[in-house]
């Protein structure tokens, strides 16, 4: 980015228009019901809400005293029209140029949807407000030329363990939309509840549900999926297994081994969180049963995703001492009849023209042997990236020690007073605590160890907000500003401990700022006497 010191308006009526190659532009989802052109069109009819929603007045950025306002003239120059073109590129090209001379022409340039929203978003958030509710920018001329480091730049919410409604995801989306995120990953089931409906199987969410209230219908999925896709934003969906199933015993006792089997969590165990309880390996009922669950959700996953999520995380062995069609806890005994599991889920994937990601588990612990080619493999433990990526298969990055956003608010299990040995004591941290900081989640470079060749295979990261302590009062402030720390590490690509400096921190107070505007209620940044102070509050 380039930039001057001229001030600009923006006029109360702007006009903005989209010049796409064709009458329709480019339609790059096979199953998509939409174009490039719709897409835009609805993008350009949102800019002015997001514009005026997302600017501040930025006081806190100024020392006291500091006339910084600038005074509006008749004479002075206005963003009047704002272009947008479609440009010759590929079907994932999310580049995008933006000029606004100082005489206030403005133009925006992209090959895709995607980049010409990520164009409005740098657009939009130039501008600042006045206290009068005029909207200026100090840049002029601005000239940027950006494009993702990283495809995959994705968040992963949890609406199973404690609901999470679909208009509150749909916030959310609002929200990575805006720091160019473009996946949105929804673990949408998990042994405590299956929030999510399936026609073909209407008591798995009836019965599997907190309450028949708390469940996300078939078109309220795909209400979400498409809110999702209007703001770039593919939407992937995740039925956890054979682990982290037990929500099926309520309507399919007989599928399920162990339900609610004791004890939980230490070693030995039947599972890390109650209820245990895992599908059934050696059973022909379970695999008809998966097939229906997933002939039933694939076609209605397929037109707003290229990618499916089987799971495959955390399973037990012990549990499966318990299973009539294996009775052992050997994992090599277990790990032929795993394979077979995940790679029915496979075919079933690859059917519906999808991709599979699974879980690093399946990979590293398991040696589950699914195709490279036709799967995306999620790295989460310190140190398993580059164990993936040597076994030829693409990755994404999100290791727990820096990207868990719901670590550090203390433990979700009571210590039982009865046992002289628990494990819960003062000062009751969680498993993954400290809380990760928007600093250390800025640190985080996954190309540690990685060498130049697999870094190829890399195709971006996940930040994650697990749902044990997490609910709608407290999404926002767990996630944000931190996610927006992700955002950018995605985008423009891991500086490391060497990147987090004064500048980090202006950058992502001033988002903050917006995010406020925008109806988030994110955690500060920084302190104010700093932020009009720069420079005064480093060591």
């Amino acid at each position: 980015m380039t930039n001057g010191s001229s001030v600009v308006w923006i006029s109360p009526d702007v006009k903005l228009s989209y010049m796409p190659l064709s009458k329709r532009g480019v339609s790059r989802m096979e199953a998509r019901q939409t174009s490039d052109t719709d897409l835009v069109n609805k993008a350009l009819q949102r800019f002015k809400g997001t514009l005026q929603k997302g600017a501040y007045v930025p006081w806190r950025f100024y020392q006291r005293g500091t006339d910084y306002e600038p005074a509006k003239s008749y004479t002075a120059a206005s963003v009047k029209s704002i272009t947008v073109q479609q440009v010759k590129g590929s079907d994932d090209d999310e580049s995008y140029s933006l000029t606004l001379a100082k005489d206030g022409t403005t133009a925006i340039k992209a090959a895709t949807a995607e980049g010409a929203m990520h164009g409005l978003n740098s657009l939009a958030q130039l501008f600042y407000k006045t206290s009068g509710g005029q909207y200026y920018t100090k840049l002029a001329p601005v000239s940027i030329t950006d494009k993702p480091t990283y495809g995959w730049r994705g968040l992963n919410v949890d609406i199973a363990r404690n609901y999470q409604s679909p208009d509150q995801i749909k916030r959310l989306i609002d929200g990575l939309a805006f720091n160019k995120f473009n996946r949105l990953h929804i673990h949408a089931t998990d042994s405590q509840s299956w929030p999510i409906e399936i026609p073909s199987l209407p008591n798995l969410a009836k019965k599997g549900a907190y309450s028949p209230e708390l469940v996300w219908s078939a078109q309220a999925l795909k209400d979400v999926q498409t809110y999702a896709l209007e703001r770039g934003i593919q939407s992937v969906i995740e039925i956890d297994s054979p682990g982290h199933t037990a929500s099926i015993h309520w309507s399919e006792p007989e599928l399920i081994v162990g339900y609610n089997e004791q004890p939980w969590g230490g070693v030995p165990s039947y599972c890390n969180e109650p209820p245990c309880g895992q599908v059934k390996l050696n059973n022909k009922a379970v695999k008809s049963y998966f097939a229906k669950i997933y002939k039933d959700l694939l076609p209605r996953v397929a037109p707003f995703s290229s990618y499916f999520h089987s799971g495959g995380d955390e399973v037990n062995s012990n549990v499966y001492a318990l299973d009539g069609g294996l009775n052992t806890n050997d994992s090599t005994k277990i790990q032929p009849y795993l394979n077979t599991f995940m790679n029915d889920l496979h075919s079933l994937v690859t059917s519906a023209s999808l991709k599979q990601l699974v879980w690093e588990e399946m990979i590293l612990v398991w040696n589950v042997t699914v195709p490279t080619a036709t799967t995306l493999v999620q790295s989460w433990q310190p140190g398993s990236l580059p164990l993936v990526l040597k076994k030829g298969y693409k990755a994404l990055f999100g290791d727990y020690t820096y990207w868990y956003l719901d670590c550090g608010y203390g433990q979700w299990i009571d210590p039982n007073t009865t046992n002289p040995d628990t494990p819960i004591v003062p000062p009751y941290a969680d498993y993954c605590s400290p809380q990760k900081s928007w600093r250390q989640i800025y640190a985080y470079d996954p190309r540690i160890n990685v060498t130049a060749e697999e870094q190829k295979l890399i195709q971006g990261g996940e930040v994650h907000i697990w749902g044990e302590l997490t609910d709608e009062v407290n999404l926002d402030a767990k996630v944000w500003p931190r996610a927006s720390a992700a955002g950018e590490v995605m985008w423009s690509g891991p500086k490391g401990v060497a990147g987090v400096d004064e500048s980090v921190t202006r950058r992502l107070a001033d988002m903050r700022e917006r995010l406020v505007g925008l109806g988030f209620a994110p955690q500060m940044v920084q302190m104010t006497w700093c932020l009009q102070n720069p420079g005064s509050c480093s060591l």
